[in-house]
């Protein structure tokens, strides 16, 4: 607004006189006539020479040509009315002019002249100014006659203006003052602008910070301003600055109207036509470096009414698309699109040079960077809220984190249940132990309450839940004050803990073993009570308590380990004893799972091998059966005991593939056997997990069908343990085998602890003596009775019996007398492998010679 006050005050007043006469404020508008000479071939002295009516008047708001290569020529007469001498300057207000002659003649004949313009260099002129001035002295009603000769391959406007010097230079001073705090402002917001980007390295500031930057060189160049300051000995590089800060600004507001109104997301394909215009600027940048001036400067106007028309687009487009920035473009952009267009009038002589049309384009830019720049202050005032917003959220964010972890923390150290601190805790205190006396022995004890479950699905989860935290607080208070005990103390107040809940129904306490070891009928006592049954809701039920026990350091180093080894000997514990950790019945331990990968790579590759005892009729000493016995010779470790191997297998599944092996390899050999002359039958062992796999009998009888073997011939034998582990189902399952045909044996009778009631259900063909009631036959009476009682079951229940272990013959003698007419051991043939079973039975004529 202050640019515009001030510089239109002065071009308002301006009058269109050449007569000067008394005092004036005020530059007057220079009448003249002018020649356009499109030959360029008069010359000074021919002009002096022609007619006035070869001359036209120039009228005084006639003062653009647009783009002419012609020399045009004016003849100005300018005539001192006033009573004193007065300094004139005579001024072309347009700094973009290459070549200026002024040639003058006084009435006394005195020749005046001066050849200027922005093609020559800056000292060649008469006063340090921008503007294209020639200065001159009239005496009182002296009168002067100016011929100025102009060339230029830019726009032809020549707006003339007489002033008295005084005069002009009080006002220059002024304008220029005006101009410069224009330009001072923009730089202060193109630095602020930088600022910005730097600060926050968002390249939209950057972007405007270089716009403004454009702006700067574009009207300082063409004001005449760097020629004046910086290039006053370099014209032709003015010149190529004037050029390339159009298509600068063009490539930098193209960028900067990418990314402030969002175009790629909103519109990608008018982005893309920005991206195609950013590609054409760069190439008029190229060209304009090295083009002919007259053919860059049309380049220029043709390349800024493509960018003025593409961006004029752009703003209602993000508006339509409701984006804020696109109402302040739109707005911004108005002001700079008519100040161009104004511009460009004057620039080709479609409009006169009045005040309006030489200061358009620079009223539009003020204009267009006042409001941008109100835009992004509104878009940093909202990008900060967003920030406070989002920084107040994450604060809140974080606040409910802290609440949620000091929940989360709580949660870890006590169970919400049971009130007691949990494994990580139990783990903790284990490792001060350790670390404390290394040497110190302890006993990491486990009770798990097996009938929670049970509880929480008769009587609902919260009676389950009510019965588990009164059980942990009697555990609590009876550990607390044990002697070994060792417990945790608190500085609240809070009694110590000396119970641990290391999962949902499972506790955990720490003894001193060596304390423990001088009294542990406290701890056998509390046992016993947590076994009692407890009364709850007017019902009475038993939790049915597991307990077991590692030890330190005997059973591990680490809490972690010693905890789990403590819940594997839980596992294997029988109701109502404390079960003791052993490697020997850790199925989880690493050896032992490498040695089940080792069996199933074993059975794969067909590394096991069958040996094969004889069974004898003790009167004819005829073999009348072989038992099929599996062995196996590790690589590495070599021989592995079955007794080692064959539980661990039981225990990973590995069985139920391992008998069948077994099964079909002993009836190969059985069918190899029996074509060389033997009628004796195999009896192969099978496991409790067998039976209760589903597809177990089809795959036996899948296998004699393929051999071509009966049934009858095989008796699958199970030890009497396994066939108890549960009987119902065994006995069922059993039952279908026999019905195929299958002989069923029972095992080391008389090892385990089976009810008679069940073994008198089970469809046992035979039934063997298990040697632990053997051992003793010759010398103990007792032992003689029991044999005696099992051979008169054996003959009630319809089974043959066969003595197991028989190693000299004495024994043999005195089963014989006892009427046990069977027998199997050492003292009759070891295991043997095929090829030598073959040559033993060929010497016992039990086969023919192959």
């Amino acid at each position: 607004m202050l640019f515009v006050l001030s510089n239109y005050s002065v071009a308002g007043q301006s009058a269109a006189l050449n007569t000067f006469e008394g005092v004036y404020q005020s530059p007057l508008s220079a009448s003249y006539s002018y020649l356009i000479d499109q030959e360029l071939s008069l010359q000074l002295r021919d002009i002096q020479k022609l007619p006035e009516d070869k001359w036209t008047q120039g009228a005084s708001e006639q003062r653009s040509f647009g783009f002419t290569n012609a020399q045009l020529w004016f003849k100005t007469r300018v005539k001192n009315g006033a009573d004193k001498a007065n300094n004139f300057i005579l001024e072309i207000d347009y700094a973009q002019l290459d070549h200026v002659v002024f040639n003058a003649r006084k009435q006394d004949g005195t020749e005046l002249g001066l050849a200027t313009g922005d093609r020559k260099h800056f000292a060649h002129r008469q006063v340090d100014d921008p503007g294209i001035l020639f200065r001159f002295s009239l005496e009182p009603n002296e009168e002067i006659e100016i011929y100025t000769s102009v060339k230029t391959k830019g726009s032809m406007t020549v707006p003339m203006l007489i002033w008295e010097e005084t005069h002009y230079f009080e006002q220059a001073s002024k304008e220029q003052k005006v101009h410069f705090f224009y330009y001072g402002v923009l730089t202060i917001i193109a630095i602020i602008n930088l600022a910005v980007f730097l600060r926050l390295g968002e390249r939209l500031y950057l972007y405007y910070a270089l716009a403004i930057a454009s702006y700067l060189l574009f009207f300082a160049s063409s004001r005449g301003y760097i020629h004046q300051h910086f290039l006053n000995d370099l014209p032709e590089l003015n010149g190529r600055l004037f050029l390339a800060s159009m298509p600068l600004l063009s490539i930098f507001s193209l960028l900067f109207a990418k990314l402030f109104l969002r175009m790629k997301s909103i519109s990608p394909r008018f982005d893309k036509l920005l991206q195609a215009m950013i590609a054409l600027e760069l190439i008029h940048l190229c060209i304009i470096l090295f083009a002919d001036y007259s053919i860059a400067v049309r380049i220029s106007v043709v390349g800024a009414l493509l960018l003025f028309s593409v961006l004029a687009f752009a703003g209602p487009i993000a508006w339509y698309k409701g984006l804020r920035s696109g109402i302040y473009f739109t707005v911004a952009w108005i002001p700079l699109t008519v100040g161009f267009a104004i511009t460009s009038g004057r620039t080709t002589g479609a409009l006169p040079n009045t005040f309006w049309t030489e200061y358009a384009m620079q009223i539009g830019s003020g204009l267009e960077a006042l409001i941008l720049t109100l835009a992004l202050a509104d878009r940093l005032y909202r990008e900060r809220e967003k920030k406070i917003s989002a920084q107040s959220k994450s604060l809140h964010i974080e606040q409910q984190r802290n609440y949620t972890q000091s929940l989360l923390t709580q949660t870890m150290s006590r169970d919400r249940v049971t009130n007691l601190l949990n494994r990580n805790h139990f783990e903790n205190l284990l490792r001060e132990q350790m670390d404390a006396a290394p040497n110190r022995r302890m006993m990491i004890s486990m009770v798990h309450l097996t009938r929670i479950s049970d509880i929480t699905r008769t009587l609902g989860l919260a009676s389950s839940e009510t019965v588990l935290a009164q059980m942990a607080v009697f555990l609590n208070e009876k550990c607390r004050d044990m002697f070994g005990v060792i417990s945790v103390e608190h500085m609240q107040g809070v009694g110590p803990d000396a119970a641990f809940q290391i999962a949902n129904e499972t506790f955990g306490v720490l003894i001193d073993l060596d304390k423990f070891e001088k009294n542990r009928q406290p701890f056998d006592d509390l046992l016993v009570e947590l076994a009692s049954p407890i009364e709850f809701d007017g019902l009475t039920f038993e939790l049915a308590p597991l307990y077991g026990c590692s030890l330190y350091p005997n059973h591990g180093s680490e809490p972690a380990q010693l905890i789990r080894n403590g819940l594997i000997a839980m596992d294997r514990s029988e109701r109502g004893s404390m079960g003791i950790y052993s490697e020997k019945y850790d199925i989880y331990s690493s050896s032992r799972l490498t040695l089940m990968t080792d069996l199933r790579k074993a059975l794969n590759d067909d590394a096991l091998s069958l040996v094969f005892q004889p069974k004898f009729e003790i009167s004819s000493g005829k073999v009348i059966g072989l038992e099929a016995l599996v062995r196996w010779i590790h690589l590495e470790n070599g021989f592995v005991p079955p007794d080692q191997f064959i539980p661990l297998a039981e225990e990973t599944g590995v069985i139920n593939e391992l008998s069948l092996w077994v099964f079909q390899e002993a009836i190969r050999a059985l069918v190899m056997l029996r074509a060389q002359g033997y009628d004796g039958s195999m009896s192969i062992n099978i496991s409790a997990r067998d039976l209760k796999f589903k597809y177990f009998g089809a795959q036996l009888l899948k296998t004699l069908k393929t051999e071509n073997v009966s049934p009858e011939l095989v008796y699958l034998e199970l030890t009497e343990t396994a066939a108890m582990d549960d009987p119902a189902f065994s006995i069922a399952t059993l039952d279908k085998l026999a019905a195929h045909g299958f002989k069923i044996s029972i095992d080391d009778f008389g090892a385990g602890y089976s009810s008679l009631s069940y073994l008198k259900g089970l469809p046992a063909s035979e039934i063997k003596l298990d040697r632990s009631l053997i051992e003793d036959i010759k010398n103990d009476e007792n032992s003689k009775v029991i044999i005696q009682t099992v051979i008169a079951m054996a003959e009630g229940l319809g089974c043959d019996l066969i003595a197991e272990g028989i190693e000299d013959a004495q024994t043999l003698k005195v089963l014989e007398k006892l009427s046990c007419n069977r027998y199997q051991g050492y003292y009759g043939c070891k295991p043997l492998p095929l090829d030598r079973l073959q040559r033993w039975l060929e010497q016992a004529g039990a086969i023919s010679s192959s």
